[in-house]
């Protein structure tokens, strides 16, 4: 059995992991969204754990003409000082001293408020931020 806090965030995401498979299943393109707002570059927020989507949507469209400039998890980036797969992983506070991408998607779902209040702060507008799941749902 899970832990507790891992089974909510677990249920939070389930919704977006049905859309998800169901779009698959369906033959759709995950790169849909980004090709419709012209975004060609992008970075992944939520390297994750075993159960993370970011590894998920990463392992998705790592073959696409869509540019992953990087990943950042600010629990995770010292354990990939390399990076993961060839795209380096950053912590938050980098984020900064980065190149700027087109958006960035954020994975951790059931932080997604909480991730989308700390890239505010740190001057990322709004409109430069979307969720998985919008990505998933504008399939």
């Amino acid at each position: 059995m899970f832990p507790k806090e891992l089974s909510e965030r677990f249920a939070f995401a389930y919704p977006t992991l049905l859309k998800y498979l169901e779009n698959k299943i369906n033959n759709l393109n995950i790169c849909s969204l980004f090709y419709k707002n012209n975004y060609s570059s992008i970075a992944i927020y939520g390297l994750g754990g075993v159960y993370g989507l970011g590894r998920l949507f990463f392992d998705d469209i790592k073959n696409s003409d869509i540019n992953i400039k990087y990943f950042i998890d600010k629990n995770l980036h010292s354990k990939y000082p390399e990076g993961y797969s060839g795209i380096p992983v950053i912590s938050l506070d980098s984020l900064p001293e980065q190149e700027p991408v087109d958006v960035i998607v954020v994975t951790p779902v059931f932080y997604y408020n909480e991730i989308v209040n700390d890239l505010m702060g740190l001057k990322i507008s709004l409109d430069k931020i979307i969720s998985i799941t919008d990505v998933v749902y504008d399939m």
